[in-house]
């Protein structure tokens, strides 16, 4: 082969080559977006993040070109002469390149342990590269005729199918900005995010190998006979890629429908309170009405019994008069009537476990914010304070105190509850960190959607939150707008 027959194929290797390099990229940044959509870790795309993993993709449109042009003059300088041997390029200074961007790039999306989160995005950069590379070397066994040599030669495609490692190199391509683009665009910007357990993980974990198993072992026992070529070529080259693509779907099915019920639980629990405030307010219009209907009998007969001199009796009948009026009073009086609800339904829980509950202040007015908002933070911070205290030994004080005060254009409200630093101390310390879920059940992936919901919520409505443990007591503080 003469040079001027090679220029051809040495500026289309120059251009499969800068696409693989993008491809590379792709596969950086979704390897970067997969914690933060599916692993709950609290983190920001930032230019610094995309200039880092833009270096390779801009060093390899550059040195191509440049390579494209050196090959064009050389070529043309050298047109009739044969091409004895050509160099190949070594890929392990790329890999080491490549193994730091990911690690420098995951480092600046990442607030706190930088260091860790780097060696973590490394690891799943190594996992999800490989997955996609093995799926799409599978589908191009189809191109085989001898799947053995094939499969033994699977590091050197280029070697066994040039045509194919131009194929495999666009569609690994394809495959990395479908999912970058899947991710970025369907999750990330949307902020619909998917809490995936360790256990999900280490199940796709085992799935890959075995996949990787289901083409090793029917290969090392084919042998010679040349009549299970077909079959497996079928199995490797359909069979493997579909199933490879179809098992993360399921793992997103089954997290999807475990995450509504979970939601369909909460959803209820605000529906639940908001038909017993509904239900409490008509009881308590009722009841105004039928006072309002016999406070004039009331009073005139209260006047007669004075007016006869029947002190006493007028007396005992006012006693039981102002035990009425009372009796319509909410027995605890926040300020805002949908959480003097929920302080209501709360009420008889706490008095079965015996925790002290008092309240402190009033929010004048009410509470600027949606009946189901205020369910969500307040049931479920009322519920996690009673859960501690509930979980306290016997003979423990078991106290929740309500506080209410004005701040500025605040409402500060405290929740502050007793627990068991030795139960659950470890986890209150992070309990509203970032997005990820903390709990201190067993079943980890079913439970921790409350604290994230008061999160959410109170950012939603543009409050400040904080929490702080210490000394057998838990501090909730919401800081909400004042209306």
């Amino acid at each position: 082969m003469t040079y001027a027959e090679m220029l051809p194929s040495l500026l289309f290797s120059n251009l499969i080559g800068t696409l693989s390099i993008f491809a590379e990229a792709f596969v950086t940044l979704s390897t970067i977006l997969i914690p933060l959509c599916f692993f709950g870790r609290e983190g920001k795309l930032k230019k610094a993040t995309f200039i880092i993993i833009g270096i390779l993709p801009v060093y390899a449109v550059i040195s191509n070109a440049l390579a494209s042009i050196n090959a064009i003059v050389y070529c043309r300088q050298h047109a009739t002469e044969v091409v004895e041997t050509v160099e190949a390029l070594d890929s392990v200074y790329m890999t080491l390149i490549q193994t730091a961007c990911v690690f420098l790039a995951a480092t600046t999306v990442y607030s706190r342990h930088k260091l860790l989160h780097g060696i973590e995005n490394v690891i799943y950069f190594i996992v999800v590269e490989l997955y996609q590379q093995f799926l799409i070397t599978c589908s191009m066994s189809f191109l085989a005729d001898d799947i053995l040599e094939f499969y033994n030669s699977t590091g050197n495609l280029m070697a066994v199918l040039p045509k194919a490692f131009n194929i495999y190199i666009l569609s690994y391509f394809l495959v990395s900005l479908f999912l970058f683009l899947g991710l970025y665009l369907g999750l990330y910007r949307r902020k619909s995010f998917f809490y995936v357990s360790y256990k999900y993980r280490i199940l796709f974990v085992i799935w890959e190998f075995f996949l990787l198993y289901s083409v090793v072992k029917p290969l090392n026992h084919a042998g010679d006979n040349a009549g299970l070529f077909v079959p497996m070529k079928n199995m490797i080259g359909f069979m493997l890629p579909v199933l490879g693509i179809a098992f993360p779907f399921l793992i997103m099915i089954m997290v999807s429908r475990r995450n509504a019920l979970e939601k369909t639980v909460i959803q209820e629990g605000y529906i639940s309170a908001e038909l017993e405030y509904i239900d409490q307010y008509k009881r308590s219009q009722e009841e105004t009405r039928a006072f309002r209907h016999d406070i004039a009998n009331n009073m005139s007969l209260l006047s007669a019994m004075m007016g006869e001199g029947k002190y006493e009796e007028a007396e005992q009948y006012l006693n039981d008069l102002l035990g009425s009026v009372r009796g319509m009073s909410p027995k605890y009086v926040t300020g805002d009537e949908m959480l003097d609800c929920l302080v209501g339904m709360k009420a008889g829980r706490m008095e079965e476990a015996g925790i002290a509950f008092t309240i402190d202040g009033v929010a004048d007015g009410g509470l600027s914010m949606k009946p189901t908002d205020i369910c969500s933070i307040f049931a479920n911070a009322l519920d996690n304070a009673i859960e501690a205290c509930e979980n306290m030994p016997d003979g423990k004080e078991r106290t929740i105190r309500l506080e209410i005060k004005k701040a500025g254009q605040f409402f500060a409200i405290k929740l502050v509850n007793t627990y068991e630093e030795s139960r659950e101390g470890f986890a209150l310390g992070k309990l509203f960190d970032g997005k990820e879920r903390h709990t201190s059940k067993k079943d980890k992936s079913f439970h921790g959607y409350g604290t994230q919901n008061i999160k959410a919520t109170v950012e939603k409505n543009n409050g400040i939150l904080k929490s702080e443990a210490g000394e057998g007591l838990f501090t909730l503080s919401v800081m909400i707008p004042r209306g």
